[in-house]
């Protein structure tokens, strides 16, 4: 009787390690894999050096108060540094409805080659922010609203902000903003980080001596 315990418990221990390590695996490939993805370019939804070596993937909702913060602390910190690409990825975390609609519409404005433009202005304004909001601003850079409407309609503009936040997932992030560097991700805890212009850039020296090594390797 012993000795079926001994081997049910030993059964169930080497259960448990292959599963552990399975799983530890699979995260790993999801981490890779989502992060391969987001650091696809999306027209019109890139700023910074569009032909820069180091990817810089910026994760926001636009009803997020942090990210307007984040926003502003990155584009201090690569200012002046010619080697950054920066992709804006909107999710809908903080208000499914609104933050989608002014996604979708973000992205709409994308396809008009305006998208980067009307993501900072979004981010810079001190208005609360709404798709009426939105699509006042987005007026300044001479957007035809009414196509901007018609494609936010579209599954592929409709359902980005979706497929961001499985990204997100999938890297193991669970809010905004959300930052991948390189081949990391990165997600500040506190407002004090997300202030702090001097570890953004260290992050992203870091980041970009990671890749050299890669590619020199």
């Amino acid at each position: 009787m012993g000795k079926v315990i001994s081997y049910i418990f030993g059964g169930i221990l080497v259960f448990l390690f292959v599963s552990y390590f399975a799983l530890k695996a699979y995260t790993v490939y999801s981490f890779k894999t989502a992060v391969a993805q987001a650091s696809q370019p999306v027209a019109g939804m890139v700023w910074g050096d569009p032909l820069g070596n180091l990817t810089l993937v910026e994760f926001v909702d636009y009803r997020c108060s942090h990210c307007r913060v984040m926003n502003e602390t990155l584009k201090q910190a690569v200012a002046g540094e010619p080697y950054v690409k920066i992709i804006i990825r909107p999710v809908a975390w903080v208000d499914p409805k609104e933050s989608n609609d002014i996604a979708s519409f973000v992205a709409a404005v994308a396809r008009q080659g305006m998208g980067a433009e009307l993501h900072d202005k979004i981010l810079s304004s001190t208005e609360p922010v709404s798709l009426n909001l939105a699509k006042k601003l987005a007026l300044e850079f001479a957007i035809d609203i009414p196509k901007a409407e018609a494609d936010m309609k579209l599954p592929e503009v409709a359902n980005m902000a979706k497929a961001n936040g499985r990204m997100v997932f999938d890297m193991a992030g669970r809010s905004v903003p959300f930052l991948v560097i390189g081949d990391r991700a990165y997600q500040p805890q506190e407002e004090e980080d997300m202030r702090s212009v001097n570890k953004l850039r260290l992050l992203i020296s870091e980041a970009y001596e990671r890749k050299i090594n890669q590619d020199t390797h």
